[in-house]
């Protein structure tokens, strides 16, 4: 969080589990901060979805490192570059990212996201913030 920011409200990462334990199958969790919980990701994976589907992780900053939550924009930076990817928002001028409106892969989506998080952090606030992805499972 940036100094003098407004703490944002989070969620306990214990309440994402348990709703995503009752899921079954392939499960996408993006998430826009970061938490030294999922340092064991392995075992994260077996508390989301014990033994089926995939799981991919994309976290909107690398574990450990702050995840920007922008007065600017009114949102955090990787949620602000992903809304405005999936066509959920308008593209700025310049925008490293451009509005899709079909299906994509994951690993697709990772590439520009970041990128435009990147620009954000270094253009708003001075700072670093890369996005990362984690994939587990068949």
């Amino acid at each position: 969080m940036l100094p003098g920011a407004e703490a944002p409200e989070v969620l306990p990462l214990s309440v994402v589990t348990d709703i995503l334990a009752k899921h079954r199958g392939d499960v996408v969790l993006m998430i826009d901060g970061c938490t030294e919980e999922l340092q064991e990701l392995p075992r994260f994976r077996e508390t989301v979805a014990p033994g089926e589907g995939r799981l991919a992780v994309l976290l909107g900053a690398k574990i450990g490192k702050i995840a920007v939550e922008s007065p600017v924009l009114g949102s955090g930076l990787f949620t602000h570059a992903l809304l405005e990817y999936l066509g959920g928002l308008p593209s700025r001028p310049g925008s490293a990212v451009k509005p899709r409106q079909s299906r994509l892969d994951v690993r697709e989506l990772l590439t520009p996201v970041a990128v435009n998080t990147r620009y954000l952090a270094r253009s708003l606030h001075g700072v670093e913030q890369e996005p990362v992805l984690f994939e587990m499972g068949r």
